[in-house]
């Protein structure tokens, strides 16, 4: 007999080509909250309103590009969660001596 060892143990579950499971499920919960603040959008506007938190939307479930492997709803809330007075940038200053 022959046994399938998979690879990765941690490999999510795909629904389409590009939409797994923790893709849809953050997107329920994301347009219920987007429906739930719709009474507080004047009426004028709400296709406007519709229109950036879809896009929107599909920023968050795009793969991230300064995160290789990770969502850029990930990156966002680690950038928004990270201690701001541990890290600091280095600046590299090769030209200035």
């Amino acid at each position: 007999m022959t046994f399938y060892i998979p690879k990765t143990i941690k490999s999510e579950i795909k629904i389409a080509k590009f939409i797994y499971v923790k893709d849809l499920v953050i997107c329920i919960i994301y347009m219920a909250i987007v429906f739930t603040f719709e009474s507080m959008v004047y009426e004028r506007i709400r296709l406007q309103y519709y229109v950036f938190y879809i896009l929107f939307l599909l920023f968050l479930i795009f793969p991230s590009s300064s995160n290789v492997g990770k969502k850029n709803f990930y990156s966002l809330g680690r950038a928004l969660s990270s201690d701001k007075n541990i890290y600091a940038s280095i600046s590299n200053n090769e030209g200035s001596k």
